[in-house]
C-alpha cells in the first residue's frame, strides 16, 4: 500500500537502529486509541561505534534517547498513524521529560523498552500523540520518561520555510 504511491516515516536502518525486537504487544493494529502498549528489546553490542565516537566508557546519551523514542514510532505505525491520512506525514518529536537513573556501558546486555502510547489528538492533518517510556536493564529501570510526537503533512512547510534565508553576501558586502 505505501511503498508504492506513498511514503511513510520508517524506523532508521544501521548503523541508527536501536530495535532488535518486539517482545510483546497489548495494543489492537491499526486501532489509534491511547492505551495500547509494546515492549521492545535492544542487545547493546559491546564494540558498537557510538562507544568510540563517545571516547567515554558509557553509552552516548542520544543512543539512549533512541532507544527509547524508536519503539514509540513503532507503535504509532502498529496503531495505523500513518493510516489516519490519504497524504504523506512526517514524524516528530517535541520534547518531553525523562530521567537518567544509571548509564549503560559497553556490558550493559539487552536493554528492554516498555512504552505506553496515553494520548491522542487529531486536528488540521495533525496527529500528536503523547508517550510514557521506561529503558530497563537487568531488572533496573535505567531511564524513564514522557515524550508528546507528532504526525504532520509532509508537503506542509515548517515556520522555519517559510521565509527561507540566504547565505552568502550580502548587497552592502559585494561592494566592497
Amino acid at each position: 500500500m505505501f511503498d508504492a504511491d506513498r511514503r511513510i516515516a520508517r524506523l532508521p536502518g544501521p548503523p541508527f537502529k536501536f530495535l532488535d525486537r518486539i517482545t510483546a504487544i497489548d495494543a489492537d493494529a491499526w486501532t489509534l486509541a491511547p492505551g495500547g502498549w509494546i515492549e521492545a528489546q535492544y542487545d547493546v553490542p559491546p564494540d558498537a561505534w557510538y562507544f568510540r565516537a563517545n571516547r567515554q566508557p558509557a553509552m552516548p546519551f542520544a543512543i539512549l534517547l533512541e532507544i527509547a523514542l524508536q519503539p514509540c514510532g513503532w507503535l504509532a505505525a502498529y496503531l495505523g498513524s500513518a493510516l489516519r491520512s490519504r497524504e504523506d506525514l512526517s514524524f516528530r518529536n517535541l520534547g518531553g521529560t525523562a530521567t537518567l537513573h544509571e548509564e549503560v556501558f559497553r556490558d550493559g546486555g539487552t536493554l528492554t523498552v516498555r512504552v505506553r502510547m496515553t494520548k491522542v489528538s487529531e486536528a488540521g492533518g495533525m496527529i500528536v500523540q503523547s508517550f510514557d517510556l521506561q529503558v530497563w536493564r537487568a531488572g533496573r529501570i535505567v531511564y524513564d520518561g514522557d515524550t508528546p510526537v507528532r504526525l504532520f503533512l509532509s508537503r506542509r512547510a515548517g515556520p522555519a520555510d517559510r521565509h527561507p534565508r540566504r547565505i552568502g553576501p550580502t548587497v552592502s558586502t559585494r561592494r566592497r
